[in-house]
């Protein structure tokens, strides 16, 4: 099992080291861009996934709003 987690530890190292140097050669820009769409995915994502709960006022009837005063 030790074997396993040092062998696994291994390779987050190596490619997080990876992941540095490739970090430290992109430009600013660029960097700044990436992390843009990334955000915009991410928020595209949370929209398809968020449940539709829109509801007009029109909706709510006189009876429903008496319905739901009494519970």
């Amino acid at each position: 099992m030790i074997d396993s987690l040092d062998k696994s530890n291994e390779t987050i190292a190596k490619y997080l080291q990876e992941y540095q140097e490739f970090a430290s050669e992109l430009p600013l820009e660029k960097r700044i861009e990436l992390i843009s769409d990334l955000e915009q995915v991410k928020k595209q994502k949370s929209l398809e996934e968020a449940p539709e709960t829109e509801t007009s006022t029109e909706e709510f009837t006189e009876e429903k709003m008496k319905e739901m005063m009494q519970l």
